[in-house]
């Protein structure tokens, strides 16, 4: 029995002292005095200060554009009757795709490999990450956005446009859709239309990004824009028309579809810098859409070569 071994057993301490050592100390009056004195404190703080200001305070730093640099970590390639027009990533890891061509929805593993193929209404376009088990995605020939369970491989519910719509973007709980010649419409997530934010939106595809309180957006053949929520226009370039996708600092990853081009773009709009990629070499062309993942800094881009590319932001 394990209550037998010595392991297991209490152990007491006793202490006994020498009967010359007591007698010893019952003669004393007292082993000394005790001074408190107290000296000007000399720790340098300056560092423990900065270090305790960081955990507390959260700070935003800046991204360096001109340092930014992308390293591949894999290549997904897709079937030759699928025209991918959009991707999310979902938090774990889980990589989404709108497959216009057969009206589905296409879920990857992380590692690459497809995993399930969700009918949707017709010509998905643009995708949204809701949860960890749902996306959004707008659906051209019916003017629908699609709520998709991508676990249990079910459209949850269909919210009814009415208009063309294009990009799509989730935030704080708001679905933003990019509709041809209307503007930047608001529904929370049961479908109700809350607002429509009056933008220029030509009458083509486009895409859309959200951060905290800006939009930016995309036209083909036009331009990129990017505006606050209420609409008003704070910068405008004609270097992008295709995919956009926001990183953790408000800086933009664009496309430009006609150039297949790959670009970085500051927050203000002044600052953008262009990516040599691995497309470039391998005869993958037409960047469609592009989304940043903000919880592992990496960058999936589609293209509609029947081929996707997951990139580290370093």
């Amino acid at each position: 029995m394990i209550c037998n071994q010595d392991v297991a057993k209490e152990v007491v301490l006793e202490l006994s002292t020498d009967a010359q050592l007591t007698q010893m100390v019952s003669d004393l009056k007292g082993f000394g005095m005790i001074d408190v004195v107290r000296n000007p404190c000399k720790i340098k703080t300056d560092a423990w200060e900065q270090q305790r200001a960081q955990l507390n305070v959260p700070m935003t730093a800046a991204r360096d554009i001109d340092q930014t640099e992308l390293e591949l970590i894999r290549k997904i390639s897709f079937g030759v009757d699928e025209y991918i027009k959009d991707c999310v990533i979902v938090n774990d890891g889980r990589m989404v795709f709108a497959n216009s061509n057969r009206s589905q929805v296409l879920v990857y593993t992380p590692e690459g490999q497809l995993s399930k193929s969700i009918h949707v209404d017709e010509s998905p376009f643009g995708l949204a990450v809701i949860n960890s088990d749902t996306v959004a995605v707008t659906c051209r020939k019916h003017d629908t956005i699609n709520i998709v369970n991508i676990d249990d491989c079910v459209v949850k519910q269909k919210i009814k446009v009415g208009k063309p719509l294009n990009g799509l973007s989730h935030h704080d709980g708001k679905l933003y859709v990019l509709a041809s010649l209307s503007g930047i419409m608001e529904f929370d997530l049961t479908g109700n239309l809350i607002r429509t934010i009056q933008v220029d939106v030509p009458d083509d595809e486009g895409y859309l990004s959200s951060y905290k309180d800006t939009f930016c957006y995309t036209c083909f053949n036009e331009f990129i824009a990017c505006c606050d929520y209420n609409g008003r226009e704070i910068w405008r370039l004609d270097i992008a028309d295709s995919g956009v996708a926001v990183d953790n600092y408000g800086n933009y990853f664009c496309a430009n579809y006609g150039s297949n081009t790959l670009q970085i773009v500051s927050a203000d709009g002044r600052r953008k810098k262009e990516f040599q990629t691995l497309a470039e070499y391998t005869g993958i062309i037409y960047i469609e859409g592009v989304f940043f993942n903000k919880n592992c800094n990496t960058l999936l881009v589609a293209y509609n070569s029947l081929t996707a590319m997951l990139y580290r932001v370093i």
